[in-house]
């Protein structure tokens, strides 16, 4: 696995890591970037070209799931399909307004959508 930050693990990079093997993402873990792990910030859309270019993937392959306007309009100038969560860091706006690819309640059901 190789990761994406620098050689320093940050507390925001930390708690990033933790949320990931909290959840089932733990299995699906390649890359992790977290809000300070470059100096420029979402919706540059050269935080997910970065993870796309340390996966090895391209855009057409890949898909960005969100919980924030920021998160959908990142996968936008990034030209990644964006999904989206109803909870987390929008600011109490509903999530919809961004127009994300599709609404999904839960982290947990996109592996369902892949058969995983």
């Amino acid at each position: 696995m190789q990761q994406a930050w620098p050689n320093k693990c940050d507390i925001q990079v930390a708690e990033t890591w933790k949320v990931v093997m909290e959840s089932f993402m733990q299995h699906y873990k390649d890359v992790v970037v977290a809000g300070n792990t470059f100096p420029f910030k979402k919706p540059n859309p050269a935080v997910i070209e970065h993870c796309l270019e340390v996966l090895g993937e391209s855009k057409q392959n890949s898909l960005f799931v969100g919980d924030s306007e920021t998160d959908v309009t990142t996968a936008k100038n990034a030209g990644v399909i964006c999904w989206a969560v109803p909870y987390g860091y929008n600011a109490g706006r509903d999530i919809a307004t961004a127009s994300p690819g599709r609404l999904i309640d839960s982290l947990d059901k996109v592996p369902a959508f892949f058969g995983l």
